[in-house]
């Protein structure tokens, strides 16, 4: 029976007994962590730590918290949960309209830090499983050999694709249930389907996008 690793956070703090303070706390509930002085120090940790989640103070020298939030890529950045002695609720409101997991008032409530902490951590590797199954879905579904480019309209239409196979396909003009099937053959056989009507509105829309921008591309070349 695996176990599972420990959760890991990265932590980015001016106040060094705030970070000692921070890292006791989480290191006795069974994390692992790497702690900073300085937001800007947090991109190089990302690749070589790879944390679930960053803990990010907002008032710090240089880069706040907030502009490492705005410098984060939100599609591949773990979720950042801030912590400030000086927020108000614009503040916080601010941060989450900006894409942060959390705000976090000082002095930090253990129990609540935690719970908080863990939910952005669950997150975040939840949406790594699911990106590598989506991974090897697309792969298994030979969509990588179909539609080739990185454009966003292909990006697109992959995901839409594999979204339509899983799901079954939807219905038919006639209110018919498309049995689709699952897995990649459902995604390939959602590909087939932009020969012919296509069953899932989701995919009519992107597979238009798809033809369109491929139409621009033929024309500039011509």
């Amino acid at each position: 029976m695996t176990h599972p690793q420990p959760y890991r956070v990265l932590i980015a703090d001016d106040d060094k007994s705030m970070r000692i303070s921070l890292t006791d706390l989480l290191e006795a509930a069974g994390w692992t962590v790497e702690a900073v002085p300085r937001a800007d120090l947090v991109a190089g940790f990302l690749k070589s730590f790879s944390p679930d989640v960053i803990l990010s103070d907002v008032r710090m020298p240089g880069m706040s918290g907030l502009d490492l939030l705005g410098s984060l890529n939100p599609e591949m950045a773990p979720p950042l949960v801030l912590i400030s002695a000086h927020g108000d609720i614009p503040m916080a409101v601010q941060a989450i309209q900006q894409g942060a997991y959390s705000f976090i008032e000082k002095p930090c409530e253990p129990r609540r830090l935690l719970t908080v902490l863990t939910h952005a951590a669950e997150q975040s590797r939840m949406r790594q499983t699911n990106a590598r199954l989506k991974e090897r879905l697309f792969q298994l579904s030979g969509l990588n050999r179909i539609l080739l480019g990185q454009t966003e309209a292909v990006e697109a239409l992959r995901e839409d694709i594999l979204d339509c196979g899983n799901r079954g396909g939807g219905t038919d003009p006639g209110g018919n249930r498309n049995r689709q099937g699952t897995g990649g053959a459902g995604a390939a056989r959602s590909w087939q389907g932009l020969r012919r009507p296509l069953p899932c509105p989701e995919l009519r829309r992107s597979g238009a996008r798809y033809l369109r921008s491929r139409n621009v591309r033929r024309r500039r070349r011509l």
